[in-house]
């Protein structure tokens, strides 16, 4: 009986340690090896969180690196190629994307609200449901582009933007700026245009 009751004190004991234990699911040696090194790609560094780590990405090699749901709120992004990368339910809020490399990228659900993001390709990345309300733009390419369901709201696009053939449907670009943008073959379908009107052109 007394071996049963030290049994059971030891299980409630390690369930207590297992409920309060982080739950994040990166690899501390993957990033180790990034803080160390120009290069991690494939890393995995899902759920992360490197607020504070401005300078952490710039020029990094991050190839087809697990960055979902991490926190990269604020960071300094300049010249880190991410293609392919998953960065889905990621925060990049108020982040500088300056010749970032984003293609074929997983942007799914991702917050970019505030960010800048200058000379970037986003080109074939799946944006859907992805939060850029206030982002402004400039030189980015989005081309291919899935953007369907993404709040754009009062996005400015400054100059030479390209969203051709990139997805729009049920996106949402009320009080948005576009200023320098190309929309070739852009598919518009119930999507919400600066002024609130509706655009079902490509429905």
């Amino acid at each position: 009986m007394k071996r049963l009751t030290s049994l059971v004190g030891l299980y409630l004991v390690l369930s207590l340690v297992g409920a309060f234990s982080p739950a994040s699911a990166f690899n501390e040696e993957d990033l180790k090896s990034l803080k160390a090194n120009h290069i991690c790609p494939g890393c995995d560094l899902s759920g992360v969180d490197l607020e504070g780590y401005i300078h952490l990405l710039t020029y990094k090699n991050l190839r087809n690196a697990n960055l979902s749901g991490a926190n990269l709120s604020r960071l300094d992004l300049e010249g880190a190629f991410l293609h392919g990368a998953d960065l889905s339910g990621a925060d990049l809020s108020r982040a500088l994307l300056w010749e970032t490399d984003l293609t074929f990228a997983n942007l799914r659900g991702v917050d970019l609200s505030g960010a800048l993001i200058n000379i970037t390709d986003l080109s074939m990345a799946d944006l859907s449901n992805a939060n850029l309300q206030g982002a402004t733009l400039d030189s980015t390419r989005f081309i291919g582009a899935n953007l369907s369901g993404a709040n754009l709201s009062h996005t400015k696009w400054t100059w030479r933007n390209n969203l051709g053939g990139s997805d729009l449907t049920n996106a949402d670009l009320t009080g948005a700026i576009l200023g320098d943008i190309i929309l070739t073959r852009a598919i518009f379908c119930n999507t919400t245009m600066p002024g609130g009107t509706k655009n079902n052109s490509g429905c």
